[in-house]
């Protein structure tokens, strides 16, 4: 036999291996490095450079020695200072300790975070709920986990960042559809094969946009074209609604959504907590499966205790005074 002759550009070719020129890792940030460079070189600050070097009050904090109002902020109730909220924090922390030591799972499932999301199901009127320790992982649970292979999810091209790593961790197919357009999404799901299942993801308020996504029309069609719902109440929560769950609400479509998340960073205190509701048919089966199979549910380590102790004396997951008055704690004045 004759030895199969090697090609030029046969990797299996000994006397070709040696050190070899390689890129540099970090040169595909170069583009973006002189980019920050040039608006920089204008005299602009640097907008990822903001330390806050005394915290006043939920819209003033020190910066650069100077009283600066925070119109950035996240705490849109201002809830991270309120004196009850507070107190139960520093009680949680004096009776659980500052950390939970483990993921959900495992040994960091302590009562308080099924209290969290008994108050939850109640709020909501759902028949599972699951705290997540941040609004990114809970759509990055949510996401990767209840689509399949041979699953489509059809989302909103203006999607926030948590829900496209959610798609990417997962193994579903992923259509897309234009901002806010009730046509495109009817269009992208009149040409999706009939096999499969099929989640259509939605927000209530677009974060970088700011604008409200028309829900009726949306789950209604979505719901025509045989497909489970989630909707994003991440900036919604708290503000629209008769009980302040979120655009969906007050759009009327409670009884269509399958799934709701929200989070507790934007209307509620102790950082993003948040909750993936679920008021599906099967759910008390299929969320003890869902547990199971969310590996960002597996790994993530549990809220803290100052966490869903905070969360569930904020009574943004109670429904509001029907009386007129504002409350401190459910958005309106005093």
């Amino acid at each position: 036999m004759t030895e199969a002759a090697s090609t030029p550009d046969d990797p299996a070719d000994e006397s070709r291996l040696g050190p070899s020129p390689s890129r540099d890792l970090f040169s595909k940030f170069d583009p973006l490095i002189a980019e920050r460079q040039a608006l920089l070189d204008t005299g602009v600050r640097d907008p990822f450079g903001l330390v806050m070097e005394q915290v006043l009050s939920p819209t003033l904090a020190i910066v650069n020695g100077k009283a600066t109002i925070l119109l950035g902020t996240y705490n849109y109730m201002g809830m991270t200072f309120d004196p009850d909220v507070v107190a139960a924090g520093k009680k949680a922390l004096d009776e659980y300790g500052s950390g939970t030591t483990g993921s959900r799972v495992l040994n960091g499932t302590y009562q308080g975070h099924k209290e969290c999301e008994e108050a939850l199901k109640d709020y909501y009127g759902t028949a599972h709920a699951m705290v997540f320790s941040t609004g990114y992982q809970a759509n990055l649970g949510l996401m990767s986990t209840i689509a399949g292979k041979e699953d489509y999810i059809i989302l909103d091209a203006d999607s926030h960042a948590s829900i496209y790593d959610g798609c990417a961790l997962g193994s579903a197919q992923i259509v897309r559809f234009r901002h806010n357009s009730v046509e495109d999404l009817e269009k992208r799901l009149r040409r999706l094969p009939p096999e499969g299942g099929r989640l259509v993801v939605l927000e209530g308020v677009y974060s970088m946009l700011g604008d409200i996504a028309p829900l009726a029309d949306m789950v209604r069609v979505a719901k025509q074209a045989g497909a489970m719902v989630v909707v994003d109440e991440a900036h919604g929560m708290g503000f629209f609604g008769p009980n302040g769950r979120g655009v969906f609400e007050e759009a009327g479509v409670e009884d269509q959504v399958d799934f709701v998340v929200g989070t507790f960073s934007m209307t509620s205190p102790k950082g993003s907590r948040t909750p993936v509701s679920s008021r599906a048919s099967r759910s008390a089966i299929s969320a003890s499966n869902f547990e199971k199979r969310s590996r960002p549910w597996e790994e993530e380590m549990a809220v803290s205790s100052a966490g869903f102790i905070g969360v569930r004396e904020a009574s943004v997951i109670a429904p509001p005074p029907r009386n007129g008055e504002g409350d401190r704690r459910n958005g309106g004045g005093g």
